[in-house]
C-alpha cells in the first residue's frame, strides 16, 4: 500500500491544490496505478470534501487548516479530508436535498454517487472519506472493496 498526505491551510485556492495533489499522487504510486477515470472521479470527490472542510468547520477559519490523505492499494484506494471540528456544534457531514434551482449544496450527493462507500470519520476524526475501487470484475467498474483504515 502507498500512502501520500499533505497537510493545507484551509482557504477555498487550496481546493485546486488538493485535486492537484490527488492527481500527481496517482501518477506516481507504484503499479498497479488506477485507471484515467478512477483518478478522475477521485479528485473531483476531493474537491468536494475540501470544499465543504473549508466551508463548513474550522478549517475555513483563520489559522485552520485540513489534513489530505490517499492510501492506494491493489485495486482500491481510500481517501480522507481531516478538518477542523463543524462551524455548527453538531453540524456533522449528510446528505440533504437540495431544490433543483440551487447554486450550491451537491457534493455530498455527488460523493454519494460516485464512491465506492463514503462516511464521516469515526468520534475525535473530525472529517470525511471515501473508498473507490477498481477492477475486471466489477461490474460498474467502481464496486466495494475493503480498504484498511488510515487512523
Amino acid at each position: 500500500m502507498t500512502i501520500c498526505t499533505t497537510r493545507l491551510v484551509g482557504h477555498r485556492s487550496n481546493v485546486a491544490v488538493a485535486r492537484r495533489f490527488v492527481e500527481t499522487a496517482l501518477e506516481v504510486v507504484p503499479e498497479p496505478t488506477p485507471p484515467a477515470d478512477v483518478a478522475e472521479v477521485a479528485s473531483l470527490m476531493v474537491s468536494e470534501l475540501v470544499t465543504n472542510a473549508v466551508r463548513h468547520t474550522h478549517s475555513g477559519t483563520a489559522g485552520g487548516t485540513f489534513r489530505l490523505t490517499l492510501a492506494v492499494s491493489d485495486g482500491g484506494m481510500r481517501v480522507e479530508v481531516r478538518s477542523g471540528p463543524p462551524r455548527a456544534p453538531g453540524d456533522s457531514p449528510r446528505l440533504c436535498h437540495v431544490p433543483d434551482t440551487a447554486e450550491a449544496g451537491r457534493g455530498l450527493a455527488l460523493v454519494d454517487m460516485l464512491a465506492t462507500e463514503w462516511g464521516v470519520l469515526p468520534t475525535g476524526g473530525d472529517g470525511v472519506y471515501f473508498l473507490l475501487k477498481w477492477s475486471a470484475e466489477a461490474e460498474s467498474g467502481i464496486a466495494s472493496v475493503p480498504v484498511p483504515s488510515l487512523a
